[in-house]
C-alpha cells in the first residue's frame, strides 16, 4: 500500500488459545449425511473460532422407533471439543416413522412433529434423549432451522404453529437438563415473524434468539435489525434474552444452488463480504456471530435421488470443495481468501475486546499519489462504517470502511484520519491477507496528543489502524 511497509502479518491462534470469542463458524448439514467432516475439524481449530453450529438429525439417529444411535452425533461433538470449540445444536428435523410426509425430503426438511399426539410426543422423547446424552458437552440448543422459510416448515410457515412447537421443545430441554440454554427463532425471512411466534410464556424458558441474515448489502440496516429484535424480545418481559446471528455468508462461485445465487462471485467478493459482515456484527449487541459455513455443501435440499455433483453446490464454505473431471465432489478441500481473513479476526477480537469510542476527526486534503483528492465520508448517506475496539491491556484499534456494492465495485480510495489522545506507535492492517503495514512517518502528523494520518487507504471492507500492542507479529 501508499506510504506503507509491510512488517509482518498477524499471528494466527488456534481456538484453544483463544478463552472466549463471539465469532463462530457452522458445520451444517451432517444431519443428511452429505461428507465426511474429518478433514474439517483441524482447519476449524486453526481458525481460532470458538462455536460451532452443527445439526442434530431425527431422523439419522432413530431409524427404528424407541432406539436412538448417537454414535455419528458423538463422533462430531468429540472431535469438536478437544479443539478448543463449543458446539451448539440445532434440533432438527422431521422423521417419518411418525411423520409419513417426511419420507419424500432428504433428511426429513421442512416437516415438523405437529399433526399428531404421537408425533408430538416422539419429538417431546428424541428431544430428552439428545439433550441427557449430551449433557455436559452440549450446552445451547437451537428449536428448528428457519422455520419461517416454506423449505424448513411445510406445507408452509406459521408462527402461531412455531410458537406453540418451540414452547412445548423448550421446556423439554430445560426438564432435561436445566442448565441447558433454550435457542428459538432461526428465522430468515421477515421480522414480524418473530413478533408472531414470542409470547410472555415462551420468553420465560427462552435464553437466546437466533437469527439468519443473507443479503446483498451486507451491512446495511444490521444494527437496526438488531436493536428492533431487542425491542420486540423486551416487548415480551425478555430483556434477559440474548441474541445470535445464527446463520450469514456469501459464496465464492456462481451457483445455481442456495442463498445468493445467481450472482457473479468471486473469492475476492466472499472475502469482503464476509470482513463486513463479521466486523458489523461485532459492532452490534450479537452475542456471537456464525458463518455459513465451513465447507462449500450439497444444497438442493429438495432432491434425495442421485449422486451429489458441482451442478447442486452452494461455495459458501471457508474451505473449498476439490471436484473431479465429472463433477463429483473429492472431499478434499482448500483453503480460501476468506478462511485467512476468518482467521485473521478471529485472531484480532476475541471475547475480551470491547468497543470504545475514539475521537477521531475525518478529513478530505490533497492526496500526492493520485493527484488528486481522499474521498469524502461525511454525510449521513456517506455509506461510511466506523468503530474503535479496546484490549485490556489498553491497545486499541480503529476499523473503518466505505460501503460499495461488492458486486460491482472495487473501491480503492484514501482518507485523512485524526485521532485525539492515543498512542503514538500506530500500525494498519489489512485483514484481507493479514498483512500489517507500518505508516511512513511523512504521512504521520502527531503533536501534543493529537495524531493526523494523511492520506491513509480507504477500502469496501474493514481496514484497522491500531494503537499500541493491539495484534501479536508473525514474521
Amino acid at each position: 500500500m501508499y506510504g506503507m511497509t509491510s512488517i509482518g502479518h498477524v499471528a494466527p491462534k488456534h481456538s484453544r488459545e483463544i478463552a472466549s470469542s463471539r465469532i463462530g463458524v457452522g458445520l451444517e448439514k451432517l444431519d443428511r449425511n452429505l461428507y465426511d467432516p474429518t478433514a474439517c475439524y483441524e482447519p476449524i481449530g486453526e481458525l481460532g473460532v470458538k462455536w460451532v453450529r452443527i445439526q442434530s438429525g431425527w431422523c439419522r439417529t432413530e431409524s427404528m422407533r424407541g432406539v436412538y444411535d448417537f454414535s455419528w452425533l458423538d463422533s462430531i461433538v468429540d472431535s469438536l471439543l478437544p479443539l478448543g470449540t463449543e458446539p451448539w445444536m440445532c434440533l432438527c428435523y422431521g422423521n417419518e416413522l411418525y411423520t409419513p410426509a417426511a419420507n419424500n425430503k432428504a433428511g426429513a426438511v421442512g416437516r415438523p412433529p405437529i399433526s399428531t399426539e404421537e408425533e408430538r410426543v416422539a419429538w417431546d422423547h428424541y428431544v430428552t434423549a439428545v439433550v441427557r446424552h449430551f449433557e455436559g458437552r452440549v450446552h445451547f440448543y437451537e428449536i428448528w432451522n428457519e422455520p419461517d422459510g416454506s423449505w424448513c416448515w411445510r406445507p408452509q410457515p406459521n408462527a402461531k404453529e412455531y410458537g406453540a412447537f418451540a414452547l412445548r421443545t423448550a421446556r423439554v430441554i430445560k426438564a432435561a437438563d436445566p442448565q441447558a440454554k433454550v435457542l428459538v427463532g432461526s428465522f430468515c425471512v421477515e421480522l414480524p415473524f418473530l413478533y408472531r411466534f414470542m409470547s410472555r410464556e415462551l420468553a420465560e424458558v427462552t435464553d437466546y434468539v437466533t437469527y439468519h441474515r443473507y443479503v446483498f448489502d451486507v451491512d446495511t440496516g444490521v444494527l437496526e435489525y438488531v436493536r428492533n429484535i431487542r425491542a420486540i424480545l423486551d416487548a415480551f418481559g425478555g430483556q434477559h434474552i440474548g441474541v445470535i446471528q445464527g446463520e450469514t455468508g456469501a459464496q465464492s462461485d456462481y451457483s445455481t444452488q442456495g442463498a445468493l445465487k445467481k450472482a457473479q462471485w468471486t473469492e475476492r467478493r466472499q472475502t469482503k463480504f464476509l470482513l463486513r459482515k463479521i466486523m458489523i456484527d461485532l459492532m452490534s449487541e450479537v452475542f456471537f456471530t456464525s458463518w455459513f459455513s465451513t465447507v462449500d455443501i450439497f444444497e438442493n435440499i429438495q432432491n434425495d435421488e442421485g449422486e451429489l455433483t458441482k451442478d447442486w453446490y452452494g461455495f459458501f464454505g471457508l474451505l473449498g470443495e476439490t471436484f473431479d473431471d465429472r463433477g463429483r465432489p473429492l472431499g478434499v478441500y482448500h483453503q480460501k481468501q476468506a478462511y485467512t481473513a476468518m482467521q485473521t479476526l478471529c485472531s484480532l477480537f476475541p471475547g475480551e475486546i470491547r468497543k470504545v469510542d475514539l475521537p477521531v476527526q475525518f478529513e478530505c486534503r490533497p492526496n500526492p499519489r493520485t493527484g488528486g483528492w481522499d474521498m469524502n465520508v461525511l454525510g449521513a448517506d456517506a455509506g461510511f462504517f466506523y468503530q474503535g475496539f479496546e484490549n485490556p491491556e489498553g491497545a486499541r484499534c480503529f476499523a473503518y470502511w466505505k460501503v460499495e456494492n461488492i458486486m460491482t465495485v472495487d473501491l480503492e480510495a484514501s482518507v485523512t484520519l485524526t485521532f485525539i489522545g492515543q498512542q503514538q506507535d500506530v500500525h494498519l492492517i489489512d485483514p484481507f491477507d493479514g498483512t500489517v503495514y507500518a505508516i511512513a512517518p511523512e504521512n504521520i502528523l502527531a503533536e501534543r496528543g493529537v495524531i493526523t494520518l494523511l492520506n491513509v487507504p480507504l477500502r469496501d471492507y474493514p481496514l484497522l489502524i491500531t494503537f499500541g500492542p493491539f495484534a501479536q507479529l508473525r514474521k
